[in-house]
């Protein structure tokens, strides 16, 4: 049986901005590939972009390539109306400071800022990265995620018992700010007392029945 499509919703277009001011980058390896690009050619680009009605842009993370929050600052205060979509490996920095660097692109964009988390990369060069034992990596991308995929509204609940409660902070502003709702399983609002139940809120008081 066909499906219907629902039409109301206008499309909306995305682009990456990669490449932009190196037309050649993919034909170097990895270590020439150069770390800071022209960024009069990326503004020129994300200007190019508003015009023809893009929504937004991807801006990638690597170690080959600028910071992405704060290349969209840079960009962000010479454009108008192009939003920044920030792409994140979970625990690659600490994510209270995560949610630090992000409010402040939005508030200096007037919120044109979005989030890519690259939960599909390999567990292993996270864990060379952050000289972590591969076991602490998958635990903490596995915590971490079941949170943004609340906020994002691919799930309805996420529960975590065992995150401390510098990793739980940044987590609950999220999952509030997305629509959600989370506290302990006692219902209180609080990182403190070492569970996190985040809902999409709507079942939130169920949820919280079930689990007494």
């Amino acid at each position: 049986m066909a499906r219907s499509v629902n039409m109301d919703k206008p499309l909306r277009f995305h682009w990456s901005l990669s490449q932009a001011g190196d037309r050649f980058r993919r034909t170097r390896s990895t270590l020439d590939m150069p770390g800071v690009l022209d960024l009069s050619e990326q503004v020129r680009v994300c200007e190019m972009a508003e015009q023809c009605g893009i929504e937004s842009m991807l801006m990638a993370i690597g170690f080959t390539r600028p910071d992405p929050t704060l290349l969209s600052i840079a960009i962000g205060k010479r454009t108008r109306t192009i939003k920044f979509m920030i792409a994140c490996r979970s625990g690659l920095i600490s994510p209270l400071y995560f949610v630090q660097q992000i409010n402040t692109l939005s508030a200096l964009t007037d919120g044109r800022v979005s989030l890519n988390v690259v939960a599909g990369h390999s567990p292993a060069e996270i864990s060379e990265v952050l000289d972590l034992p591969l076991g602490t990596v998958h635990s903490r991308l596995a915590r971490a995620l079941a949170e943004l995929l609340v906020a994002e509204g691919a799930v309805e609940a996420a529960l975590d018992w065992t995150s401390k409660p510098w990793d739980l902070a940044p987590l609950i502003l999220i999952v509030e700010e997305a629509g959600g709702r989370s506290t302990t399983i006692g219902g209180k609002r609080t990182i403190y007392e070492g569970s996190l139940l985040s809902t999409n809120g709507k079942i939130h008081d169920e949820v919280l029945k079930l689990l007494q």
